[in-house]
């Protein structure tokens, strides 16, 4: 558009009388018009061009275009007209586009506590041209656990400013090794999420089916190397259930960079309401906060040292039905308790190592001996993990790039952290009243403590994290891990 059309267009009145769009093979028209209203609405050149700067962010946020031009089109006096006295300049729009493609396959095998898992994905990107995605994802894992997901996506349902979703799934995730057992679950979810700026609403329903049941071998008994699962597990039939809930999580991310921040902030708030239908009755809610802020002075400026704190803390409250069964013996369902461990969460302790309540197993098997050997116990866990209804954990950690310019480039860090917390269950008494105050005073009594080393480094799929953690205070049933190998959102 040369300098006097420019003048042109300040100077009139803007009428879009039609769009042109190129590159859409599969896309539907209506879907990329859908995002235009605002700009066929314009009146001026300058409304028309903040309209298009949101249309065209829009239509990126969709997913489904690997590169998209918006372009106006206007020339000759035969698109001007009069309404009174203003002069009307006719205009169209031309959109290019370039559709990512339709099917992206990804496959992947990575190490989660003890046990190796493969898992491979499928991604179907707009095959009915609506700009939706259908996922489906299978993994399978060495210590019985599996897992198959399939989801569907709709961006911008009915023009809103979000995405609608379902999904179905069925899986079976064991933790036989810290706490004896398996958990199986299938079920399905719908969500709606909207982005506005930097904060996040997810709001979700829920229906579930779980069950806990004791882990066994390939043979259907409980492995002789290890002792039988504790009492709590044994009965854990009392667990199976059906949650239907309701949940509303709201995030709000205000670091410098999502992979490897130095400063800024980021905060999570997750409330879930369960006893929508089912037989699962509880509050459950939960934050997290992290918070970064290079050092004053020499420190941040020459050395680019950064403190960083990370605090998390979740309550589990039951009711109704629930709150009679937790007044049992059994104390809450396992499947919706808190618990902590791994790298990222507590440094020092194992994967779900932080036991909360801890059931003592039962007697270990004796091993397969010949006639002439003693009987040896040989496992060396005797209490099993049960997780925790309210939960708190407060970490610190301080760390600087490593010096030279290709440990720089990598984004290689060093940092010294330490970390405190703890995860207790209620003790109901005779009012049945939940015992808040009892609650508090055990979470901060005698909290569990580890201070040690850590090496990050950023990656394209997630935060790479090894530390070695000394644990200078824990209890009984506790499972610890001084070295540890974190990758994004999974531990090891």
């Amino acid at each position: 558009m040369d300098e006097d059309a420019l003048h042109r267009m300040y100077s009139s009145r803007i009428y879009v009388q039609g769009v042109r769009i190129d590159g859409n093979k599969r896309t539907r028209s209506a879907v990329i018009e859908q995002q235009l209203q605002d700009a066929y609405a314009a009146q001026t050149f300058e409304d028309l061009v903040d309209a298009l700067n949101v249309a065209q962010s829009r239509l990126q946020r969709l997913g489904i275009f690997k590169s998209l031009q918006i372009l106006v089109d206007t020339s000759g006096d035969s698109r001007v007209s009069m309404v009174g006295a203003d002069r009307v300049e006719h205009v169209e729009l031309h959109i290019q586009c370039r559709e990512k493609d339709i099917c992206a396959m990804n496959a992947g095998a990575y190490v989660r506590g003890r046990g190796a898992s493969s898992e491979v994905s499928g991604k179907f990107r707009n095959p009915f041209g609506l700009a939706e995605t259908f996922e489906l994802r299978f993994g399978i894992s060495t210590d019985q656990s599996n897992t198959f997901r399939t989801a569907l996506q709709l961006p911008r349902p009915f023009n809103a400013d979000g995405t609608v979703g379902c999904s179905l799934f069925q899986a079976v995730d064991s933790f036989k090794d810290s706490s004896s057992y398996l958990e199986s679950s299938s079920g399905g979810n719908l969500w709606f999420q909207t982005l506005k700026g930097s904060t996040n609403h997810k709001f979700c329903y829920n229906s579930v089916w779980r069950e806990v049941s004791p882990a066994v071998d390939t043979n259907g008994k409980l492995p002789y190397e290890s002792s039988a699962a504790s009492v709590r597990v044994m009965r854990a039939l009392a667990d199976q259930s059906v949650k239907s809930s309701i949940s509303h999580t709201i995030r709000c991310d205000g670091r410098n960079d999502a992979q490897s921040p130095t400063s800024g902030y980021m905060a999570q708030f997750k409330t879930e309401l369960a006893g929508i239908g089912g037989d699962a009755n509880f509050v459950k809610c939960s934050t997290k906060i992290e918070w970064l802020a290079s050092m004053p002075g020499f420190l941040g400026e020459r050395l680019g040292l950064v403190f960083q704190v990370n605090a998390e803390a979740g309550a589990l409250c039951p009711f109704g039905s629930d709150r009679q069964f937790a007044r049992g013996k059994l104390g809450t369902r396992v499947c919706d308790r808190f618990f902590l461990g791994g790298p990222s969460r507590f440094p020092g302790f194992d994967i779900r190592g932080a036991a909360g309540e801890s059931g003592k197993r039962l007697a270990p098997q004796l091993r397969e001996r010949d006639d002439s050997e003693e009987p040896r116990l040989t496992s060396p866990k005797r209490t099993d993990g049960l997780g925790g209804d309210v939960m708190g954990v407060l970490s610190g950690m301080l760390h600087a790039p490593l010096p030279g310019v290709a440990m720089r480039e990598l984004g290689l860090r060093v940092g010294v952290h330490a970390t405190v917390g703890h995860l207790v269950c209620w003790e109901f008494g005779e009012s049945g009243a939940l015992p808040l105050s009892n609650a508090w005073r055990r979470l901060i009594e005698n909290p569990r403590l580890s201070a040690g080393v850590c090496l990050l480094m950023p990656t394209p799929f997630g935060k790479v994290k090894l530390s070695w953690s000394r644990v200078l205070r824990f209890e009984d049933g506790d499972a610890l891990s001084p070295w540890q190998f974190g990758f994004g959102g999974v531990s090891a």
